[in-house]
């Protein structure tokens, strides 16, 4: 009785969550349909990103792509970086390495053109662990070190 009792309890509470999960999905879609072609609205794609990568990776690829059309759109450079974050971050998990490193290196530009040398420390590790999947240990260790002069 007391397993059974502990395993409702347990199921309870994933379902309290998971309800939780899609009220805050839906309040962030209404806001999204309210909102104006601003950096608030690249702001909340984003988080609907955030939202849906650990088990939607589509929906969170097109919340994504969508929010990075609107950074360009508005030449929001925050919005560009974060939307190179999450699409290496989309790709790594996805174990796609090429795709990851291409967007890990679109963020080392972002971080050199703006002088952002906390993210681009963070790049070069970033990258230096991505070619380390990939087997080129290398070029891994040579990214890896250039995050660790700075």
């Amino acid at each position: 009785m007391k397993k059974l009792l502990t395993s409702l309890f347990i199921l309870l509470c994933f379902l309290n969550s998971h309800g939780q999960d899609l009220q805050k999905i839906d309040s962030l879609k209404r806001l999204l349909n309210r909102s104006k072609e601003d950096t608030s609205k690249v702001k909340l794609l984003f988080a609907l990103t955030l939202e849906y990568e650990d088990h939607d990776m589509k929906k969170a690829m097109s919340y994504t792509k969508e929010g990075g059309r609107l950074s360009n759109r508005l030449n929001y450079t925050a919005g560009k970086l974060k939307y190179n974050k999450r699409m290496m971050y989309l790709f790594a998990t996805l174990t796609q390495h090429d795709s990851a490193i291409w967007y890990g290196k679109q963020i080392l530009k972002i971080a050199t053109e703006t002088k952002d040398s906390l993210t681009m420390g963070i790049a070069y590790f970033t990258l230096g662990e991505r070619y380390n999947f990939k087997s080129d240990y290398e070029t891994g260790i040579a990214y890896s070190l250039k995050g660790y002069v700075l």
